[in-house]
């Protein structure tokens, strides 16, 4: 078996990430659903930075995409709601 560079510590680590930022994705969808407006925004930024973070350790272009958007597009919601007063 090929071992990352990082060794089983990194594994571990980038493991305990990848389910906290699950955790963040979940309570982010249920503030949304209930709308907590902004902290349900908020806390799916969260979780994009930290699948961000997940997804460049592993190299996952699907995943880096898929990410970046939605934090961008999260920060971008509370920009036009916060600067510009719409939504």
């Amino acid at each position: 078996m090929n071992m990352p560079k990082e060794g089983y510590r990194g594994l571990a680590s980038m493991n305990r990430l990848k389910w906290l930022a699950t955790f963040f994705v979940i309570l982010g969808t249920v503030f949304n659903s209930l709308n907590m407006y902004p902290i349900g925004p908020m806390v799916m930024i969260v979780a994009g930075v930290m699948w961000c973070v997940v997804s460049v350790h592993w190299n996952d272009r699907a995943l880096i995409v898929t990410n970046f958007t939605l934090t961008f597009v999260s920060i971008f919601g509370l920009m036009m709601h916060y600067l510009f007063g719409v939504l």
